[in-house]
């Protein structure tokens, strides 16, 4: 890029033209030169009317040189040309700028080339009346191909030029400057070129209707290319190394409509004080399935646009817009500037292509409240697609209110939104449009936006974002959702680094912002999702990820998958509309809509959700709902609750109106190392219709933690499935399978039904221990069959007032059951395992452990108040139920902490001890006897095998020989142990025999 030094030196030239233009003009000063040969010669008449006969004639082109060439006001030149002349070239060679503020004049439809390599100038009263295109230019020559040049700087009679001009030629020096504060206007179809040095434009217009308006220049030596035919002239500067010049508008306006195209190259383009690049189609003009030309600027160093500039490329007529492509080192759009290739009549819009090496900023909005940004939009009446945008940059950054937008309000296709960065893309801020007599402001949020709006018809293109890193800010929105007849688009994030998302509550907005995809509440359509792949996610101030529908049509699915950490932090309440909005991911069936939820799914390293942010599912209208699908390779977290008491977690909710579905689809599943739930934060899955309620799975690698409530609202942190009062849907299941499950502090696993469906199942699979500490896990239905717990764990801890509870209220339903097994059941307290049925039947009590523990435990207890088992001080199972009571199975083997009477019987200890061996007999059966039944006299007796004994017999002398050590000789062969002089062993335990009696005895060596 030119530095800051061409730009101060094209200041002073500009300035050093003006005060020449502003000087004396009592003498006009249109003077041939002698260059060309005798009889070719230019011959000028007295003004103020010059008349310009003679010159040099090569074929179809005219040859003129002048010494020097200016017009005072009032004054006008006029090329007498012949009919058949096609070019009239006329070059200015003293060494003075030209001041043109008349009119230049020719005859027929000639073409007109300008030359003065010293500079030009036209004044406000400038003014042209030619037949075919014009083109004024400080170059030092042009070029005719193969022929030759025609050259102001050295000047020489013409050879045998009869071709088109092809080329500009820049010498060495430093090339003058162009400046005007003029309107110049061209026949329609025709071209308009002003070819620098810089070249100025001050309040100026250039006019080319259908036509083709070229600006640019070289700052140094080059050659630029002239292509085309006299009427569409296109310049080419096709050495990318050649130093360009700087191009300027400032309440200026180069107008192309209707269909025609602009072409710019420069170093560095800048739009002020409302200048206008238009083009497009106007009002009535064009043909169906025709375009209009293009807007090109091509710029190496920095384009700014201020002031409310704009370039508008819209059509308002019959045929499409042109596409506008811009390429730039930097690209500032501020103060309301707009790139506008909309469509308002019958016809496509243009496609806006924005490539930078540097920066793309579009900021602000005008000093009329008009949002600066870039449009490719079909407007209200209108007929067509939109183009959309694409923009391809170092970062993009769009704030202030500021829009990119290629929505369609019309009948017709919004367009796709396409942003690639090399680093960072951000959308900031809202700004104030409009201002009631009230005093109220309507506020626009800045994003990026593909809708099909109220009234419309199409679908929408949907937004794409590939980026090193995307911020959304302070009410900042990416929304391709539908509020007419069409699909709303799809919404694809591709970051390397971090998706973040800030909501800004203080706006009037009536949302914070967020990335939006849904359909609206008069739209028919389908929504096409959201999906997010980054290094990390937050989504924070009420900012939130949506993807549902209002009316008639499918939500989409919301998908991330993220190398890192997911962030969802808080809810906020917004003073404009009176709601609190959270944070979080959403896909929903709205209560009036027809159609099914989209699932979520959610990949990442963690996920850290605080303070009432959430991630949800509803179906309360008419349709299916999908789930919500969570795997995580490391921690997940849940904390607290939001300002209005709304809990942190993850919700999938089925209202009356939702379809039956018995697939589960609308299920709540996470995987990951490890959960937990703490201060009020809570998974819920919930029907109030026919359909059941979600499943919660759990599946952690680690352990899972659910503690605490919240303080304010004394919502419990927990699992809970339910259905609510006049459903007909069953409950939901709830499943944890993890290392270890530790509830503490009013903790609560929950499948409830107040409905006529029976309650869910709550199973916790764990390769350790379950700890409950005065928290609950239980199932209670008000008029169906009750749920079942089934635990199995190594250890199962029930401390404090921690119960397991299966309950029916009222009807004739059976209590759920509950089945328990570990290596080890310990209740204390006030812990209570109940499966009661008030009216019906109590549930099945299955305890299956070698060892249970319980405080004061009670097998029994009166069935007709089961409330008062709670807070009694004791363990409590119970299984009772008015039709039938449950059955309780315990294990023999019990540890109590009570104190039993000793036996005042005399105990015969010669029948306490065998008078053989322990011998296990392999002709007969065996009856294993586990647990001894009891507890030993003594603390220091002998503690009884576990073995089953089998049949005791007298053992033969052969088996007393080997256990004593003597020789089998037949003499002692016949000697058994049990007579009189056999050997005495000493014991090595208690045995249990077949009757249950207890004795001391030795094993016996098998055979």
């Amino acid at each position: 890029m030119v530095g800051r030094s061409q730009w101060l030196r094209f200041i002073s030239q500009v300035c050093c033209l003006t005060l020449l233009g502003l000087g004396d003009r009592s003498v006009a000063q249109v003077t041939p030169d002698t260059t060309l040969p005798s009889g070719e010669r230019s011959q000028v008449s007295a003004g103020p009317l010059f008349q310009i006969d003679g010159g040099a004639i090569r074929d179809r082109n005219l040859f003129h040189s002048f010494a020097q060439f200016s017009l005072r006001q009032g004054e006008t030149t006029f090329f007498n040309n012949a009919a058949t002349i096609t070019n009239i070239i006329s070059r200015v060679t003293g060494g003075q700028p030209s001041q043109l503020d008349g009119l230049i004049q020719t005859s027929g439809s000639a073409n007109l080339f300008f030359i003065n390599p010293s500079g030009i100038l036209f004044g406000p009263n400038a003014a042209l009346n030619v037949g075919g295109s014009f083109l004024a230019t400080t170059a030092s020559a042009i070029q005719f191909g193969n022929e030759g040049l025609y050259s102001a700087t050295n000047p020489t009679a013409p050879s045998l030029l009869t071709v088109n001009p092809s080329a500009l030629l820049f010498n060495q020096l430093a090339n003058q400057s162009i400046v005007s504060q003029a309107k110049l206007q061209v026949p329609s179809g025709q071209s308009l070129a002003l070819v620098g040095g810089n070249v100025l434009l001050n309040q100026a217009a250039l006019l080319a209707q259908g036509g083709r308006v070229e600006l640019g220049g070289l700052f140094g030596q080059g050659v630029v290319a002239l292509n085309g035919n006299g009427s569409s002239l296109r310049l080419s500067y096709q050495d990318l190394q050649q130093p360009l010049a700087d191009l300027s508008l400032t309440g200026a306006e180069v107008n192309v409509r209707t269909g025609g195209s602009i072409g710019v190259n420069a170093q560095n383009l800048r739009l002020a004080s409302g200048s206008k690049l238009q083009g497009g189609v106007a009002t009535g003009e064009g043909i169906p399935g025709s375009k209009a030309g293009d807007i090109d600027l091509k710029v190496s160093g920095a384009i700014v646009f201020t002031d409310g500039s704009l370039i508008d490329h819209a059509t308002l007529g019959n045929a499409d817009s042109g596409n506008v492509n811009v390429t730039a080192g930097s690209i500032l759009l501020k103060d309301g500037s707009q790139i506008n290739a909309s469509s308002f009549g019958r016809g496509n819009s243009g496609t806006v292509t924005l490539r930078s090496q540097g920066a793309v900023i579009v900021d602000g909005e005008a000093s009329g409240g008009r949002p600066g940004g870039i449009f490719s939009q079909i407007n209200a009446n209108a007929v067509g697609n939109s183009g959309g945008i694409n923009i391809f940059a170092e970062s993009v950054t769009v704030t202030n209110g500021a829009l990119l937008s290629a929505s369609t309000l019309g009948i017709g296709n919004s367009g796709s939104i396409n942003i690639q960065a090399q680093r960072e893309v951000r959308f900031s801020g809202v700004g104030s449009v409009n201002r009631s007599a009230s005093g109220s402001v309507n506020q626009s949020a800045s994003g990026a936006f593909s809708r099909v709006q109220s009234g419309a018809v199409g679908n929408s293109s949907g937004i794409t974002i590939v980026a090193r890193s995307l911020l959304m800010e302070n009410g900042a929105q990416l929304d391709a959702s539908t509020f007419g007849q069409g699909n709303a688009g799809l919404i694809d994030l591709r970051v390397l680094d971090a998706v973040t998302l800030k909501g800004d509550p203080s706006s009037t907005l009536d949302d914070p912002g967020g990335i939006y995809s849904y359909i609206g509440e008069r739209a028919i359509g389908n929504s096409s999702g959201i999906s997010i792949t980054a290094r990390s996610f937050l989504a924070k101030g009420g900012a939130a990820v949506v993807a549902s529908t209002f009316n008639q049509g499918n939500g989409g699915d919301v998908r991330l998958q993220i190398a890192e950490a997911v962030t969802l932090d808080a809810q906020v309440f917004n003073s404009s509309n009176e709601r609190f909005s959270s944070s979080g991911i959403f896909s929903s069936i709205g209560p009036k809509a027809q159609g099914d939820s989209g699932q979520i799914s959610l990949n990442a390293a963690s996920l850290t959700v605080t303070n009432g942010a959430a991630i949800a599912t509803s179906a309360l209208g008419n349709g299916k709902m999908a789930g919500v699908n969570i795997n995580v390779a490391g921690a997940v977290s849940f904390d607290g609750v939001g300002l209005d008491g709304f809990p942190s977690g993850i919700f999938s909710r089925v209202g009356r109106g939702a379809i039956k579905d018995e697939s589960g689809g609308n299920a709540i599943t996470v995987t990951a190392r490890s959960v937990s739930l703490t201060n009020g934060a809570q998974f819920q899955t919930s029907t109030l219709g026919q359909q059941p309620a979600g499943s919660i799975s759990i599946n952690a690698i680690n352990d899972v933690r659910i503690v605490g409530k919240d303080a304010a609202t004394g919502q419990s942190s927990g699992l809970f499935s339910a259905t609510t009062i006049n459903s007909s849907g069953n409950g939901g299941n709830v499943n944890v399978g993890a290392r270890s499950l530790y509830l503490q502090d009013n903790a609560v696993i929950s499948a409830q039904s107040e409905g006529t469906g029976n309650a869910g199942t709550i199973a916790l699979s764990l390769h350790e221990r379950l700890q409950a500490i005065d928290s609950q896990i239980l199932t209670t239905s008000a008029q169906a069959a009750g749920g079942n717990i089934a635990i199995a764990a190594r250890i199962i801890e029930l401390r404090g007032n921690s119960d397991l509870t299966t309950s029916v209220l009222s009807g004739t339903g059976s209590g759920g059951n509950i089945t328990l097994g570990a290596q080890a059941i310990v209740a204390l307290a006030d812990s209570d395992i109940l499966a009661a049925s008030r009216d019906g039947s109590g549930g099945d009590i299955t305890l299956n452990t070698p060892a249970f523990f319980g405080f004061r435990y009670q097998p029994e207890a009166d069935s007709s108040n089961i409330a008062a088992l709670d807070g009694n001080d004791r363990v409590d199972v119970n299984a009772s139920g008015r039709l039938r009571a449950g059955n309780v199975v315990v294990p023999r083997v019990t540890l109590q902490p009570s104190r039993v009477s000793l036996p005042t019987e005399v105990v015969d200890t010669s029948q306490l001890i065998a008078q053989s061996c322990m011998a296990r007999s392999l002709r007969q059966g065996s009856f294993i006897v586990t647990g001894a039944g009891g507890l030993p006299s003594l603390p220091d007796d002998l503690v009884t095998t576990p073995f089953a004994t089998e049949e005791i017999t007298l053992a033969t002398s052969a088996q007393a020989n080997r256990e004593t050590g003597n020789r089998d000789d037949g003499e002692h062969s016949k000697t058994a142990l049990g007579a009189a002089g056999a050997s005495i062993v000493e014991a090595d335990g208690l045995y249990e025999l077949e009757n249950g009696a207890i004795v001391l005895g030795r094993s016996c060596n098998r055979f």
